[in-house]
């Protein structure tokens, strides 16, 4: 999928591409990365101190959430595809992660 960092892990699917956790090149703290499904350039979604995890696509493949500690304690974040805009859903303070979408209901 990607040789970008030294640790890779927890990929989520979406049918526009694959998100995961990258730990960068000698150590540091893990930040998302995107590829698409046919390969490609990989994209850097987020760039911020603190870890970056638990990447989760919306059900339309056009957003994900994830848990990170950038604010210095565990948060749900959510972001466009890009990363262009990014946005804290949980409270400070507060040790939340491993967010997930659930399906459309119809």
């Amino acid at each position: 999928m990607t040789f970008e960092g030294n640790y890779n892990t927890s990929p989520a699917w979406s049918p526009k591409g694959i998100a995961s956790r990258t730990r960068a090149r000698g150590g540091g703290r893990f930040q998302i990365f995107t590829v698409a499904l046919g390969g490609g350039d990989v994209k850097r979604v987020t760039s911020t101190s603190g870890d970056n995890e638990d990447p989760s696509w919306s059900p339309d493949g056009r957003y994900l959430i994830f848990s990170s500690t950038r604010d210095g304690s565990g948060a749900i974040y959510l972001s466009d595809a890009a990363g262009t805009r990014q946005t804290r859903l949980t409270p400070p303070g507060g040790d939340d992660s491993s967010p997930a979408w659930s399906r459309w209901l119809e």
